[in-house]
């Protein structure tokens, strides 16, 4: 589903060059649940960035459900993007004058959809997390587990094969950061959804099926001993 070969990254040049990435290789199956955790400083927000399409690596190739998104051209990433890979931030990205509904049928726009055909798969997204009676609200009259709700059901809006998630519970309280990250899990298993998540958070990381971390720019795979250790 996902798969990382070789990859690297840096930034500048000579001796103010910072490899951020060194030679990482990686396959992440379909349906399986992946945390990714490190220090600061580690690579986590590159090697999200880059699975994401949004930087392009130094050398190596990824591939996302066997297309080859480190070859392609800034349009072509952008809309396979849009289409393919849905995202969870840790400040739910939403806008403040649009409701929950509308905030959900925003890809569909982008993607050249009427209002008349987005606006039920935004209606049907939003009961699929528990707030269909919120569909009118706008994100400041919301809790911020219900914000963070509204961000996964806008992810999903295209039923993406990969859904990334960027610190998805570093602004909720650990109540409600345990029901978004049970509803990821739940929504994960129903649809074979596969999810790539970079937390700092153990508890987070224990929701996932792996856990890999990231250590100067290097991957080395725990498995289940840094599963268990997680929780």
């Amino acid at each position: 589903m996902v798969r990382l070969e070789k990859v690297s990254k840096t930034y500048g040049r000579g001796s103010a060059m910072v490899r951020a990435l060194n030679e990482v290789s990686l396959e992440v199956a379909k349906g399986e649940s992946l945390a990714v955790m490190g220090p600061s400083g580690s690579g986590k927000s590159t090697l999200l960035h880059l699975l994401a399409g949004l930087d392009a690596p130094s050398s190596g190739e990824i591939y996302l459900d066997g297309a080859p998104i480190s070859r392609m051209s800034d349009d072509e990433i952008t809309v396979f993007r849009r289409r393919n890979i849905g995202f969870v931030f840790q400040f739910f990205n939403l806008l403040p004058t649009l409701s929950a509904e509308e905030n959900v049928a925003l890809p569909l726009l982008l993607d050249g959809q009427g209002m008349k055909s987005a606006r039920p798969k935004a209606a049907r997204m939003l009961e699929l997390v528990g707030l269909g009676h919120r569909r009118l609200h706008r994100p400041d009259e919301l809790s911020g587990g219900e914000a963070q709700r509204v961000a996964i059901a806008r992810a999903l809006a295209f039923e993406p094969a990969l859904l990334i998630a960027d610190e998805p519970t570093g602004n909720l309280d650990s109540r409600s950061g345990e029901e978004v990250l049970s509803l990821i899990r739940d929504l994960a298993q129903r649809y074979r959804l596969t999810v790539v998540m970079v937390t700092h958070d153990r508890r987070a990381a224990a929701y996932s099926g792996r856990i890999v971390m990231l250590k100067d720019g290097e991957l080395a795979p725990q498995g289940a001993s840094a599963l268990k250790a997680a929780r």
